[in-house]
């Protein structure tokens, strides 16, 4: 009987012992879910590599230094959604994230042809969308949970015509046409119409816009239609696939310009100089991030040396854009009291970073604002000229045969180091391999806002 009665009390102290662990505050907050969108899978798959493995670097960084501390040290978990670069799919997979894996925010879609359906989904549900596309109509749809933390086409598009007028004229070229191969995309669409606008305005003929199918199996058509122009500049907007495939049809039909530039995508990638060879020397590109240009910022030249050695390559452009959207995420969690998506939003809404050490600032230039959101009718990102392979310096041998112009804008670039032309761009920057920039003027403004605010 006393030995029932005792076990009736160790009973009674084991319920209260499990309800009083049940009832209180857990000594460590639950993960904080941020999805990535991006090509895991596919002919791009490459880029959504490159952009995971910033993030992993972000994500071990924020966690080992304690987690988001307003939110008790809760720390960061990724959660990966493969568009495999399909704008349907892009979307399913952002539902899923957003419903299934419970994520607070989604970072993607690296395509803007992806991020339109999926950022769609994200509005729907009220969830914040931190998006790397680039095109101009991303902006425009009055969206409240959509931000972009990085340059638009007609920014991207404007640094590149301006930097190749104003190299053009410090080498003493004279450039008379030009013509535009860009895939049929809405990325492709969208900044060709811009480089265009832009060439012309400083008084070349434009004679041909190709609007090429994405993936194309052969392209001979195109160029050997363009090579009957004779153009002094040619500008590709390809992924890696399209851009490898323009650049040796173009070797193979003899179509050499004066100036070969880009609009980012592939050509930016180090697979491009890989797979081009000495066809990619002397290509110059628009993009927001190089790691020659961040040689200048101490910390972003240790981070980008730590991620070359944890992933056997620098950062790309897109990759970089990622890592910043990341913490703009970081700092907006930082300022709220509870993990909710809508307190999110407004959080990254009323970002305004000043550090020039904050992370969120990895794509600008040593001396301007912070590049956080901006919709389309205030860009704020840094757009810099680059050479093709920044990593290391160009190879004397196998190097091809230039013309006299194409030698001159080439070494122009190598010793500029430009400020703008005006002030319709934060920053615009000539780098070539270890050069730094100079100061750019300051933004009138650099509190961001989303597209829809």
């Amino acid at each position: 009987m006393a030995t029932q009665r005792a076990r009736r009390g160790w009973m009674a102290l084991g319920v209260a012992a499990l309800v009083a662990l049940a009832s209180a505050p857990s000594s460590a907050a639950d993960d904080i879910k941020i999805g990535m969108l991006s090509p895991m899978t596919g002919p791009i798959a490459k880029f959504g590599q490159a952009q995971k493995n910033a993030l992993t670097l972000a994500v071990e960084e924020i966690n080992a230094g304690g987690g988001i501390k307003s939110l008790g040290g809760a720390k960061i978990a990724l959660v990966i959604g493969d568009s495999r670069g399909e704008g349907d799919i892009g979307a399913t997979e952002t539902e899923r994230l957003i419903t299934k894996e419970k994520v607070i925010a989604v970072i993607g879609a690296f395509q803007s042809g992806v991020s339109m359906p999926a950022s769609a989904v994200a509005e729907r549900y009220k969830v914040p969308y931190v998006n790397f596309g680039t095109a101009d109509g991303l902006t425009t749809r009055g969206f409240k949970y959509f931000f972009r933390a990085h340059a638009n086409d007609k920014v991207k598009a404007k640094a590149l015509a301006d930097g190749l007028a104003y190299l053009s004229d410090k080498a003493g070229a004279k450039l008379k046409n030009a013509v535009v191969f860009a895939e049929n995309t809405d990325w492709g669409k969208s900044v060709s119409v811009h480089q265009k606008t832009g060439i012309e305005a400083h008084g070349l003929k434009v004679d041909m816009v190709e609007n090429y199918p994405f993936k194309a199996p052969d392209l001979t058509s195109m160029i050997l239609k363009a090579k009957g122009f004779k153009p002094d500049v040619v500008v590709i907007d390809s992924y890696l696939g399209d851009a490898l495939l323009i650049t040796r049809t173009m070797a193979e039909q003899d179509l050499k310009p004066t100036v070969f530039a880009t609009g980012g995508g592939g050509s930016v990638q180090p697979d491009y100089v890989a797979g081009a060879g000495p066809l990619a020397e002397g290509v110059l590109s628009a993009v927001a991030w190089d790691a020659a240009v961040g040689k200048a910022v101490p910390w972003i030249a240790k981070l980008n040396d730590e991620h070359v050695k944890r992933f056997s390559a620098p950062f790309t452009e897109d990759s970089a854009s990622y890592y910043q959207a990341f913490y703009v995420i970081m700092d907006a969690l930082e300022r709220i009291k509870t993990p909710d998506s809508t307190a999110l939003r407004d959080a990254i809404a009323a970002t305004n970073i000043t550090d020039p050490n904050h992370h969120a600032r990895t794509t600008a230039s040593p001396r301007t604002p912070p590049p956080m959101s901006c919709s389309g009718r205030r860009a704020s990102s840094c757009s810099c000229i680059r050479r093709s392979s920044p990593t290391r310096p160009t190879r004397r041998s196998g190097r091809i045969r230039r013309s006299n112009n194409q030698q001159a804008v080439i070494a122009s670039v190598a010793k500029q180091s430009i400020r703008p032309r005006d002030g319709a761009m934060d920053c615009f920057v000539a780098a070539l391999l270890a050069m730094t920039s100079r100061a750019c003027p300051p933004r009138r403004s650099s509190k961001p806002h989303s597209a829809g605010s």
